[in-house]
């Protein structure tokens, strides 16, 4: 209905096997976004979603109908390798169960800062904050696939995949708030190669986690290597988690993809 406005059908079928739990999803969605100006856009849409959720030998179904709303900031130079300027997300759906379980609200905010430290060898520093936040039910009627996971390669790196935050006999069980951090310092002193140093931390919590939330707080560091193509950096990070807790059983993490870690 306007230049500027866009309608956004998705439907997706998913299975996912992670450590934490097995699911089948069928989900649809229907969303306009609108860019109010070429740095801000907004959204808001309807959708339902459809899953099978294994975890500890319990099989549950969920049937949801979700309602999205999100804002997006985004003053970066360029969206695949930006060295200055900063981006700000926001998403919050609320999840209306059909089945009679309680509703929930799950909301999710992302800033990333990036600054141009020295023109000569392209060096610069990115940094990125997370957060998140469930709320309206108890963790256990929340779907366990959607709950809040930390650890891998896009969140703290050096740990395991969704290895982060509380465990039930070593298995992840999710959270309803989340945390994570990250700081960059990217050098690219040629057209093709570019290197980088990070520090990455956060966690997973719920009403279930003992201690304060600094003491819960996961670190990894490492060195990555980045290779510059027509369709953006591909990324290979070396990764070392440095306090993690008996459960984490590889010392060193290596993880490789296409883009900037954010």
């Amino acid at each position: 209905l306007d230049a500027n406005q866009s309608l956004v059908l998705d439907l997706t079928l998913t299975q996912e096997t992670p450590d934490a739990y097995d699911s089948d999803k069928v989900k649809s969605s229907a969303m306009i976004l609108r860019d109010f100006t070429p740095h801000i856009q907004g959204g808001l849409g309807t959708g339902y979603n459809y899953s099978r959720v294994e975890q500890f030998g319990s099989d549950d179904r969920f049937a949801y109908v979700f309602f999205p709303l999100q804002v997006m900031l985004d003053y970066r130079d360029d969206r695949l390798n930006p060295v200055s300027g900063y981006q700000a997300f926001a998403r919050t759906v609320w999840n209306e169960d059909t089945m009679g379980d309680d509703p929930f609200l799950k909301t999710y905010l992302e800033g990333r800062d990036y600054h141009l430290l020295l023109q000569k060898y392209r060096l610069s520093s990115a940094l990125r904050v997370t957060l998140g936040s469930i709320n309206g039910a108890d963790l256990e009627t929340v779907p366990a696939d959607e709950r809040f996971y930390a650890g891998g390669g896009g969140s703290i790196r050096g740990y395991e995949y969704q290895s982060v935050g509380p465990k039930l006999v070593g298995t992840p069980i999710g959270g309803d708030k989340l945390i994570e951090f990250s700081a960059e310092l990217r050098l690219q002193p040629g057209n093709r190669l570019g290197y980088v140093v990070f520090l990455d931390g956060g966690s997973v919590y719920n009403e279930l986690s003992v201690g304060s939330i600094t003491d819960s707080l996961r670190y990894g560091a490492g060195i990555g290597l980045r290779w510059f193509t027509t369709i953006g950096p591909l990324r290979a990070d070396l990764a070392y988690p440095l306090n993690p807790d008996e459960s984490q059983k590889e010392q060193l993490q290596f993880y490789i993809s296409l883009g900037q870690a954010f």
